[in-house]
């Protein structure tokens, strides 16, 4: 039979190429399937190297007009081979918050911070609420744990939450001579195996000039630093000197602080941005360090160059594992808006160095109404669309 096939494939020329041909298509197809729809041996070395050191799953896709991008992080620190090469002093990361269905998560993320950061002070501040066991996993990473009984108001957006349990973490650092902290949250994760030296490198770089009752500026993350927000800046991660932060999340009564600042009655709207959550903290701050505010996105660009420094999430590989985690660059990427939502290092650069530029034309401000049929976190509509 294969002296058969051999002598029709030698002689008869146009059956031979015609298999050729129909091998070669098969052969394109599955090599589409497998580079766009299908994609397989996620582990395997490319350009030499392997993102990460074991994955058995596979991803199907079928995307029609777009490119599809992926990036894998582990889950278990015992997949992540790198190491750092800094050496650390007198450097923090305040853990804040409640840590619930987080646990894992939480674990993981300390365990991954003793290898990164070595010789850094981690401090987990949560609640005295929190079950037994999830504190006798957090105490058992030798790891300074700090609790706290939650107060009668959380205030709108838990946010009276965050001024207790952020303040007594960096207040403990502070108290014991640490110069610098992170300021994060369980949800939070930061991947790079070399952060801190990075961190005060960009805290030295540019120095704070006009304002002696800050240290420095504050360092935020591209995850959801808006733009187009009026004080916009994120509470998710900020880095700083620890004197500064301390000062930053400085727990008094939210509602009481919005009539002593000026900020009006809650719910409190400004021009438009409701006085809340990252906003009622930055504004807070700028005020402290005797900056008269006037609620414009024109003197928010002037804040953001002057007080504050917005690094690239990616340059610390930072994942948020919250809702939509998935759409990793849901909040300073769109093609489908005139301008990204978010501020990144590159727009606050050119902001900080240039004259020539003008966020100012894209004509938009996010701005919120008050809605008196509803209460609680929809008590804010959101009336302006990008």
């Amino acid at each position: 039979m294969k002296k058969k096939v051999k002598f029709l494939l030698k002689n008869v020329p146009f059956l031979y190429n015609l298999i050729l041909r129909i091998l070669q298509y098969c052969r394109n197809i599955l090599y589409l399937i497998f580079s766009e729809y299908i994609h397989v041996s996620l582990d395997k070395k490319v350009k030499g190297s392997s993102i990460t050191p074991r994955e058995p799953g596979f991803i199907f896709s079928f995307i029609k007009e777009n490119y599809l991008t992926f990036h894998l992080r582990p889950k278990k620190v015992t997949s992540i081979y790198s190491d750092t090469t800094e050496l650390n002093d007198s450097f923090s990361i305040v853990i804040q918050g409640q840590i619930g269905k987080y646990c894992n998560f939480l674990v993981e993320s300390i365990k991954l911070y003793k290898k990164t950061f070595p010789g850094v002070t981690i401090i987990v501040s949560t609640w005295s609420t929190e079950k037994k066991n999830i504190l006798d996993l957090i105490n058992n990473l030798d790891v300074v744990v700090l609790l706290s009984d939650p107060p009668i108001d959380n205030g709108y957006g838990n946010i009276n939450l965050q001024m207790i349990s952020a303040h007594k973490g960096i207040e403990y650092a502070s108290n014991n001579g640490i110069k610098y902290c992170i300021k994060t949250r369980p949800d939070c994760r930061m991947y790079h195996n070399n952060i801190a030296a990075y961190l005060v490198s960009i805290l030295k770089s540019f120095p704070l000039n006009n304002n002696s009752n800050s240290l420095g500026r504050i360092v935020a993350t591209s995850v959801n630093t808006c733009k187009y927000k009026v004080y916009g800046i994120t509470d998710i991660l900020l880095f700083g000197y620890t004197k500064d932060l301390e000062l930053y999340f400085e727990p008094r009564d939210f509602e009481g602080e919005l009539e002593s600042y000026g900020f009006g009655k809650f719910p409190a709207i400004i021009n438009g941005t409701p006085v809340v959550a990252e906003t009622f903290l930055c504004a807070r701050f700028l005020m402290n360090m005797g900056v008269k505010l006037d609620w414009t996105l024109e003197h928010w660009w002037e804040c953001l160059k002057n007080y504050f420094i917005v690094i690239d999430a990616d340059s610390i590989d930072l994942f948020w594992y919250k809702t939509d985690w998935a759409y990793e660059k849901r909040f300073y990427r769109s093609y489908a808006s005139k301008s990204n939502r978010a501020v990144e290092f590159s727009d606050w650069l050119t902001l900080y160095t240039s004259k020539k530029i003008s966020w100012s034309k894209v004509g938009y401000q996010e701005k919120w109404i008050i809605d008196n049929s509803k209460s609680g976190s929809d008590i804010f509509k959101k009336i302006s669309i990008f």
